[in-house]
């Protein structure tokens, strides 16, 4: 899962004891009895790398194609030393694979043994991205009529509500003012209804707010499970379906899965979600070629300006973490553990990074150009927490570019 709430394996940074230290445990309804999630949690194996297979139920996003070579290019326009040197530093962060594409080809692909490009694997929180992109879908379809919507024109049950004045667009830029997720697997706490439970919808309806939306920004894992919420309701769609329709088919992807709470219950819209690097490098090139992919306009190209402009909240975050301006360690919010350490200013000014502990994908739009790490699960050890670098990943190339 995703981090198995519990940034399950945070390649990245910080040892981390928890996600959050949240000052108070939410209150749990008393309508919501959830047998369900007793045996769920009683399933559990210790440690935080668990397998694929004990992600059930899931449901299947259709694609439109069968595996194939990627296209590779003629002659590469980015350094082979360069490559070399990142591959080099990939392989000491556990690498399983890693591509780099520019300009409408794959220039290097490096897989560990037994790994490949069709290997379906868990993104973590990775899995934000393809809600950014389905929100815009929603968006330039008119089921979403404006970013600044309150949420209580979707969520019917927060109309009159305070937290039903949250924004959209404070969804998307991580502001909503809600009271911090904590991973937890005591069932006195709501949270661990949120991330086990099989009444989840009733859970994330009841999830406190904490301050005023729109105002700090922090990387708050409800919030991408009420932004899904809300495009299922604005769309009336299963989450599984519309991905299907507004985008693995579109960029021609494989058969990727999300994970529900139940048998035809609610899809999780912040973890566990099970795709292939291919698919995962799709979607990097329609960051890079601003909603272009093949030749056909998939996604606005102003949904892609948006998700690079940064928000009042967090000059480093639009509906993405920013690459500009330099911050050495970007973190989720002042109260969590987990940062990505940048050891040097990016080199160049417009990289999109897409986060999912021991997953990286990196978009240059400027550049044409998307570099995707994927990583082997499993929690960092003390001795290691400072030793990944996105610039380390990223510059080299970067770099190494020559003119297309």
């Amino acid at each position: 899962m995703k981090r198995a709430y519990r940034p399950a394996t945070c390649l990245v940074a910080a040892l981390l004891a928890s996600t959050a230290m949240a000052a108070s445990v939410p209150q749990i309804p008393t309508t919501l009895v959830d047998p369900g999630m007793e045996q769920r949690l009683a399933s559990l194996t210790k440690g935080f790398s668990w397998p694929n297979e004990w992600f059930q139920p899931k449901e299947a996003v259709s694609g439109s194609r069968r595996p194939q070579a990627l296209p590779a290019a003629k002659l590469r326009t980015i350094d082979a030393a360069a490559l070399e040197r990142v591959a080099a530093y990939a392989r000491t962060q556990n690498m399983q694979g890693l591509l780099v594409w520019r300009a409408g080809r794959l220039e290097f692909a490096q897989f560990a043994p037994g790994f490949s490009a069709e290997q379906t694997f868990n993104s973590y929180h990775m899995h934000w991205l393809p809600l950014v992109m389905a929100v815009g879908a929603a968006v330039r379809d008119g089921s979403i009529a404006s970013l600044d919507d309150p949420v209580s024109r979707y969520l019917t049950e927060w109309q009159g509500d305070p937290r039903g004045a949250i924004r959209v667009r404070d969804l998307l830029n991580m502001s909503a003012g809600l009271a911090l997720y904590s991973d937890s697997s005591d069932p006195r706490n709501l949270a661990t209804h949120v991330f086990f439970g099989t009444q989840r919808e009733k859970a994330i309806l009841a999830w406190p707010a904490e301050s005023p939306p729109g105002k700090t920004y922090e990387y708050n894992y409800v919030v991408p499970e009420l932004l899904g919420l809300v495009l299922e309701r604005a769309t009336g769609q299963r989450y599984a379906g519309y991905l299907s329709k507004q985008l693995w088919q579109p960029l021609g992807n494989g058969t990727a899965e999300v994970w529900l709470d139940r048998a035809g219950g609610n899809a999780y819209h912040n973890a566990a979600f099970f795709a292939s690097a291919r698919d995962w490098l799709h979607l990097g090139v329609l960051l890079a070629e601003r909603g272009r992919y093949g030749g056909r306009q998939v996604l606005p190209a102003s949904w892609i300006d948006a998700i690079a402009t940064p928000s009042a909240a967090n000059r480093n975050f639009g509906f993405l973490p920013l690459g500009s301006p330099y911050l050495r360690e970007r973190r989720l919010s002042p109260r969590v553990n987990y940062f990505s350490l940048v050891g040097e200013p990016l080199a160049r000014d417009d990289v999109l990074i897409v986060d999912g502990y021991v997953n990286r994908l990196f978009a240059v739009p400027s550049e044409r150009l998307v570099v995707l790490f994927v990583g082997t699960p499993g929690r960092m050890t003390a001795e290691r927490r400072t030793a990944w670098d996105d610039a380390a990943l990223l510059n080299p190339i970067l770099r190494g570019l020559s003119p297309r």
